[in-house]
């Protein structure tokens, strides 16, 4: 082939492909979200005072319950993780972290959030996630794209500005 010919598609390649990069939205800014925030205090309260709601998904659609618990880190602070339920009594749960198969007991009252995804696409729980995602749109102004998708999916949480709970929630479009 013509060494012209090759320059001309290289130059038309690396100019869509510059073009592409140009039009790429950025990279989301990551927020520091406090554990003090008023927000996930609000959703902590709500976790505590759905666990009978928790206790019957349990019992309704084994296999299918998320837990998020408090883990220290090294400095001083705590990280959120995400565990499958594999059994559970009146004294807590028995978990499966994700990703590592590591299993521990954790006693119902640390419980930090729990989540339960139907087949339906219906989301229980959630109650920190929904949290965090205000919190970045009072942050930043702009809803997460995850919010944007999976938000109106959470039936156990209020509208905001709404005290009635149910029905999920929607960000603006």
């Amino acid at each position: 082939m013509d060494p012209l010919l090759w320059l001309l598609i290289a130059l038309f390649l690396g100019v869509a492909g510059g073009w592409r990069l140009l039009r790429r939205p950025p990279a989301p800014q990551r927020i520091q979200i406090s554990a003090l925030d008023p927000l996930l205090d609000e959703a902590r309260s709500q976790v505590q005072a759905s666990l009978p709601r928790l206790q019957q998904l349990l019992l309704e659609h084994p296999g299918r319950v998320l837990i998020k618990f408090r883990i220290p880190r090294d400095d001083g602070r705590y990280q959120g993780q995400w565990a499958e339920v594999v059994t559970h009594d009146p004294g807590g749960l028995q978990l499966r972290t994700r990703g590592l198969g590591r299993r521990l007991q954790l006693p119902w009252s640390e419980i930090e959030d729990w989540q339960v995804e139907l087949d339906s696409g219906v989301t229980h729980g959630g109650f920190t996630v929904v949290a965090a995602w205000r919190i970045q749109h009072r942050q930043s102004g702009r809803w997460p794209t995850a919010a944007r998708r999976w938000l109106p999916r959470f039936l156990d949480v209020p509208d905001p500005g709404s005290s009635a709970g149910g029905g999920g929630s929607k960000p603006p479009g």
